[in-house]
């Protein structure tokens, strides 16, 4: 996993991956980090973090309950610092529509408990992110605009502590929709972010959380 220090770097990469030729709808991809080697970063992901404090670690674990395999991947870093966003971002060329689902594991964190997917990642100030929190019992989305978050939807429900959930955004035009064990729990349209991005996974201060069985698809 490369580990970028500027914010021009990552203006650099975005702009380079935009120049890539996208694959067309309904290529899927999927990501069981079988391939990865145990206490080493995954290989397909770059690691990024909005906010403040240091960066995620972002780390293939072996699980004896990972959904598929035996592997999983698990941001271990306890960090505390509050507003500190770290995030796994797929390295694949932008894309507009698409959907990302994952099994997720909210594992630990005292200040926040929270699993989370990205979609139209253009840098690490600007995207959507849907999180689920096990602390405070809901999900949410979001879109991060020079570096500010506005809350766009909200659920209510059970999001337990660990335990696998199967998790979904999915963005196609204008209109987005997150899917939490199945049901889908927020729809509705937003027109902040149009332009191409990349997806990713996502957590939040002393979040220990674990992914695996990352499926994107192009629609």
């Amino acid at each position: 996993m490369r580990f970028p220090t500027s914010f021009a770097l990552g203006l650099a990469v975005a702009v380079a991956l935009a120049a890539c030729k996208s694959p067309g709808p309904g290529t899927r991809r999927f990501i069981d980090f079988e391939k990865d080697s145990p206490d080493s970063p995954p290989a397909a992901f770059d690691s990024w973090r909005t906010g403040r404090g240091p960066y995620g670690e972002w780390l293939v674990q072996q699980a004896p309950d990972a959904p598929s395999g035996k592997n999983v991947l698990a941001q271990m870093s306890k960090d505390p610092t509050d507003k500190r966003f770290p995030m796994a971002i797929l390295r694949d060329a932008p894309v507009g529509d698409v959907r990302i689902r994952a099994k997720v594991k909210p594992v630990s964190g005292d200040v926040d408990r929270a699993a989370g997917l990205v979609v139209r990642w253009m840098d690490v100030e600007h995207y959507y992110i849907t999180r689920a929190n096990a602390l405070e019992g809901n999900i949410r989305l979001y879109h991060f605009v020079g570096g500010l978050r506005t809350q766009i939807g909200n659920w209510d429900g059970p999001v337990t502590a660990d335990a696998w959930h199967d998790y979904a955004l999915e963005v196609v035009g204008d209109r987005l929709k997150v899917s939490w064990d199945g049901q889908v729990v927020i729809d509705l349209k937003d027109t902040t972010i149009a332009a191409p991005g990349r997806v990713g996974l996502w957590t939040k201060a002393d979040s220990v959380t674990a992914f695996d069985d990352v499926e994107v698809t192009r629609l």
